[in-house]
């Protein structure tokens, strides 16, 4: 087997930096002062599935997932597989992270009802992950259920809200749904001016329509917010103007001012432009762009002009 030193020349594969990568790993374990479990799983992250390395401490039921992807960027950009392992290690024996008892909450419902929020995905490019997580379909994209958690030992985060959870719980699907679009409301829309996130000195064309920037002021992932047509309704009340609704991606959505001169196939032109950068491809949310009437508070859609309905 190829050695990290015997190919400083030559670039692994990313096969070949997996199989070194784990030798360094195990045989650094041998000299930690403490032991931890390890274990290697495929783990579907967005629309990808990843290679996770699952490092757990004694007694913890919350174990951090490294992955060898990143882990191989890094190796690329010139990090050497030794300082990669050093930095699991260091972060292990640095972090104390929560035991049974954290467990223990997110699997009781009435511990986890009032952390339920909602994430929006993109059902096709999720239908593996969708095969074992309740969710919704709404259009395109699919509604699923996470646990936001929010801890002094580990910051925030979130866990996805699958069958077995739902299993444990003994709940109804449209019970888990209800109170987790019940928790969203809770969360304050953030609206701004497309404007106010071009790069210092960088002209702006201002001819064009007003862009807007829909997310939330949590640090939670911010598509959801278009479903809350109620306040986006108020906006385009303020603002004197109806609104396209363009979901660029999990984060965050797009408001663009209504104009009769805007077409549909510029609108369309635009989110295919978005979607096919390949630096945002995991955070692809919908390939459809919606109109918001004022004094109509539902979503229809621009290519027909029917609504966009949630279905179970």
């Amino acid at each position: 087997m190829k050695t990290d030193n015997e190919t400083k020349q030559q670039v692994l594969s990313f096969d070949e930096f997996m199989d070194v990568f784990r030798d360094k790993l195990l045989d650094a374990h041998e000299k930690q002062p403490v032991t931890f479990e390890i274990k290697e799983e495929l783990i579907m992250k967005s629309s990808s599935e990843l290679h996770g390395i699952i490092v757990r401490s004694s007694g913890k039921s919350v174990a951090p997932v490294f992955y060898y992807e990143d882990f191989y960027r890094s190796y690329i950009n010139g990090v050497s597989i030794d300082s990669s392992v050093k930095q699991i290690f260091d972060y292990m024996l640095k972090n104390d992270l929560p035991g049974e008892d954290f467990g223990d909450k997110i699997s009781r419902w009435k511990e986890a009802k009032d952390h339920l929020i909602i994430k929006l995905i993109n059902a096709q490019r999720n239908r593996k992950l969708l095969k074992d997580v309740p969710h919704r379909r709404i259009g395109d994209m699919a509604a699923i259920v996470q646990i936001h958690i929010e801890s002094e030992e580990i910051g925030a985060g979130t866990v996805i809200v699958d069958d077995m959870l739902l299993s444990i719980w003994d709940i109804s699907t449209e019970k888990l749904f209800e109170q987790a679009f019940k928790n969203m409301n809770k969360f304050e829309l953030d609206i701004s001016d497309l404007r106010s996130f071009a790069p210092p000195n960088k002209e702006l064309p201002v001819d064009g329509p007003n862009i807007y920037v829909l997310r939330y002021k949590a640090e939670i992932f911010g598509a959801p917010a278009i479903l809350n047509t109620k306040k986006i309704m108020e906006f385009a009340e303020k603002k004197e103007t109806d609104l396209f609704v363009m979901p660029v991606s999990i984060h965050e959505a797009l408001l663009i001012e209504y104009r009769d001169d805007i077409s549909r196939e510029f609108l369309y032109g635009m989110l295919s432009s978005i979607n096919s950068d390949h630096a945002v491809q995991d955070n692809v949310l919908s390939y459809e762009v919606f109109l918001l009437k004022r004094g109509n508070s539902e979503l229809t859609y621009v290519s027909d002009g029917s609504v966009l309905s949630m279905c179970g």
